[in-house]
């Protein structure tokens, strides 16, 4: 059905002048369901949930972005990874990889590595994540109700990660657009039984049921449709010794610090809100936070889709074709940003009033300046992709940084000035600073790869 529509005339023009190939498509369709799911979101919330309860709301989705200490970049890692290996091989008709065996012996041993990682690592989640909420969250619901509530999505939300690595390992192979669809299916299931259990009064109890909705149907969609790919990757002897342990720490152990500065860096503001200046306020921030990564991640689309392209292209040496690629997601990243932008500010401006919803987010002037954060996040996810693909990351020391600068001055300006708007400008000061330096760190690279493919053709 998107593929027909993909080709009617009109849409065919602007898809070829954009660079809509199906898997850009599908992710935007995606990307606009999360999009207008988070006004959707508003009004269940408004309308079941006290103010308060919202600020709980979104406590649980800041606490439960924990989950990044256990997944740290693993499954970004991964798929890049598989995307080298795959460079080599190909998909044939049955469903089955093929090519030189070596290449087929590696990945066989990749994947079979990374399910053993996580059998370890998603039970160790789901406790430590049990345990982190508990210990942070203010106890002032009943309190059986916000235990079990918590644990609840605690289990769904670390054992969902099993839905990663299955994704990751077919992004890998460059099926993005069929993997988009399924994880779309997934969100659309998420959200209507989260919206169910908020109708029936199941208040914080709808995060919990609803991630488990899409944990299921997402284990037997993926394992029913990829079921050749499963068994071949399980099955087939494995000949020889492959230590991806050895290969594969040195670069998780960058990821790690850039995906746990990430966590510092974009929420531990929430979660001060919340202790210093209470629910409701950091209910106001948290929803004004989660429209922004709506519309950096739709601006982003380009560039992250395209992730096993930029991959390939670094595994096979195609310098040409990485540049072009670049500068095209480059354009097309920047032309989304200005679009979405341009329509959440109008929303503000005229829509929420009328909804009645402008005193569920932050201030007009505040929410602008989250929005000039959202286009620096924009290039940001450019910029990380691109060098990702080299198999390095050299923003992972400047986060780390970054993120112990955003905990003191955080911490220190609740501190000393207890005024949550001394904060914000606090948290937009080091983000600001964080922004330039990556930039500058990017533009050094890139010169320095060129400088290198240069070298090895002369």
């Amino acid at each position: 059905m998107i593929q027909r529509l993909l080709e009617w005339r009109p849409i065919k023009f602007i898809r070829i002048s954009m660079g809509l190939d199906e898997a850009v498509v599908v992710t935007l369709i995606s990307r606009i369901w999360m999009i207008l799911r988070g006004p959707l979101n508003v009004f269940f919330i408004v309308h079941f949930m006290t103010l308060s309860e919202q600020g709980y709301w979104y406590s649980y989705l800041g606490t439960g972005n924990m989950l990044v200490f256990a997944e740290l970049g693993f499954l970004t890692l991964l798929t890049q990874y598989v995307s080298h290996e795959f460079a080599h091989l190909k998909m044939s008709a049955t469903g089955e990889v093929t090519g030189e065996p070596y290449y087929l012996q590696r990945l066989y041993s990749l994947v079979r590595f990374s399910v053993k990682l996580y059998a370890v690592v998603i039970p160790i989640a789901f406790v430590a994540l049990s345990v982190a909420g508990i210990i942070t969250m203010p106890k002032t619901l009943e309190h059986s109700n916000y235990l079990f509530s918590w644990v609840a999505y605690a289990f769904s939300f670390s054992t969902i990660l099993w839905v990663g690595i299955a994704s990751s390992v077919l992004m890998g192979f460059n099926l993005v657009a069929p993997v988009q669809k399924m994880l779309f299916a997934g969100k659309i299931i998420e959200t209507l039984f989260t919206w169910a259990i908020l109708m029936l009064g199941g208040k914080l109890w709808a995060l919990a049921t609803g991630v488990f909705a899409n944990l299921v149907f997402s284990v037997i969609l993926l394992g029913y449709l990829y079921q050749n790919v499963w068994r071949q990757m399980f099955k087939t002897k494995i000949e020889g010794s492959h230590t991806w342990w050895k290969e594969i720490v040195p670069l998780q152990t960058r990821y790690a610090v850039s995906w746990g500065s990430g966590y510092f860096l974009s929420q531990w503001i929430v979660l001060l809100t919340m202790r210093f200046y209470g629910a409701e306020l950091a209910g106001q921030l948290g929803l004004s936070m989660s429209l922004m990564v709506s519309l950096f991640t739709m601006a982003g689309i380009w560039c992250t889709t395209r992730g096993p392209l930029f991959n390939m292209c670094v595994a096979r040496g195609d310098r040409q074709a990485l540049n072009g690629l670049y500068r095209q997601s480059l354009r097309q990243c920047l032309l989304m940003f200005a679009l979405g932008a341009t329509v959440l500010l109008a929303c503000y401006r005229w829509l929420f009033p009328v909804l009645h919803w402008q005193h569920r987010v932050l201030s007009l002037g505040l929410f602008a300046i989250l929005v000039a954060f959202a286009f620096a996040s924009t290039l940001e996810t450019l910029w990380t992709t691109y060098l990702r693909a080299h198999k390095g990351d050299p923003y992972a020391p400047l986060l780390a940084i970054a993120a112990g600068l955003m905990v003191l001055v955080l911490m220190e300006t609740s501190h000393f000035w207890h005024s949550f708007t001394v904060m914000f400008y606090g948290f937009c000061l080091v983000r600001l600073a964080l922004f330039v330096a990556q930039g500058v760190v990017f533009y050094r690279s890139r010169l320095t790869f060129e400088a290198e493919a240069f070298k090895t053709v002369a």
